[in-house]
């Protein structure tokens, strides 16, 4: 067997019969897949259990695991394995189906030091502004094919809703750190494959679409411990760290005893300063306003790019989302410079 198919899920009974339906139309038929219930309490195991008496020949088994989180889930799926290489993704996300054909088309042709594989996320289509706010602002596509030797903090992380790596990588790095529970265990797997001595090669097709959140408080959760993953990730780092992002440009360094990250382009660190600026002097009002209506000029475009029929009154919207998304993130960062002995802001 070359690929094992590894999904976790818990309470995921609104996504997970269209991830599973996406499974029975792949093109590339000889890959195992391990569902791993990690302690639901809704329907969602009798949707797997449906599926499977559905699908009697389906090469798929369903198990449980009882620690939570999806760093274990994802581990004992491992441990149940018997693939070559383990292919993750997500009960929220639909893969194409040439999803695993893709993925087997660059393992086979690959080189021995690429330790991993990530593959490429689209946003599922949606009518909800806020699924089709965070479809433009969060999980981005790989826009290009490259080689990662590195994690930077801005750059070299994946997220595991598509990601492939080597079997035998996965059991030599000890595979998910099981204390991160929720936000950073697929960047911390990441940090230990280059470690290694191995790389990640980024890849533009084996695309999933991504069923993302259609309620703000799940959106505002969601940033907030993006944020505390990444003064995590900064303290799991080996080497010290010190990042400024701004609009005019940027500055890292990578060694010595610093840990700091401050990225000012983040939306709610610009309208906090333009406000500021008109405090101190009122004629500078204006920034505000006109860096709002950027904003909402921005979005329509993204939103044309995408072929998206976006309207002035949406892209308001979803400009008020992005100061929200990226208030929740500055603050999620704040907690975990607190708990990690970090600045990252």
């Amino acid at each position: 067997m070359l690929i094992t198919v590894i999904i976790p899920f818990r309470n995921a009974s609104a996504t997970l019969q269209n991830c599973l339906n996406t499974l029975l139309s792949q093109s590339y038929t000889s890959a195992e897949f391990i569902l791993v219930d990690n302690n639901s309490s809704d329907n969602s195991r009798e949707i797997a259990r449906q599926f499977l008496n559905s699908h009697p020949c389906f090469p798929m088994k369903l198990i449980s695991e009882d620690t939570l989180g999806a760093s274990a889930a994802r581990n004992r799926g491992a441990q149940e394995s018997t693939g070559d290489w383990l292919v993750f993704t997500d009960s929220d996300c639909m893969p194409d189906s040439n999803w695993l054909k893709d993925f087997t088309g660059h393992i086979e042709g690959g080189e021995p030091t690429i330790g991993a594989i990530a593959g490429c996320i689209f946003p599922s289509a949606t009518k909800s502004i806020i699924g089709r706010f965070l479809g433009l602002f969060t999980l981005p596509a790989n826009t290009q094919q490259r080689i990662l030797k590195s994690y930077t903090l801005v750059d070299g992380g994946f997220p595991t809703a598509n990601f492939a790596i080597r079997k035998s990588l996965f059991n030599q790095i000890g595979g998910f750190d099981e204390t991160i529970q929720i936000y950073g265990e697929d960047h911390d797997l990441c940090i230990k494959v280059y470690t290694a001595g191995q790389v990640i090669k980024a890849i533009t097709n084996a695309i999933v679409r991504h069923i993302h959140r259609e309620h703000v408080m799940p959106l505002i959760k969601q940033a907030y411990g993006f944020g505390t993953a990444h003064a995590l990730l900064m303290r799991k780092l080996s080497s010290g760290c010190f990042i400024i992002q701004t609009p005019f440009g940027e500055t890292k360094h990578f060694g010595g005893h610093y840990r700091l990250w401050c990225d000012f382009n983040q939306a709610d660190k610009k309208i906090l300063a333009a406000i500021l600026a008109s405090v101190i002097w009122p004629p500078l009002l204006i920034l505000p306003f006109s860096y709002l209506v950027y904003l909402s000029l921005h979005i329509l475009k993204l939103d044309k790019q995408r072929n998206v029929s976006g309207n002035i009154l949406s892209a308001m919207i979803m400009t008020f989302l992005l100061i929200l998304k990226s208030a929740a993130l500055t603050f999620g960062r704040l907690r975990g410079s607190f708990r990690h002995r970090v600045i990252c802001l």
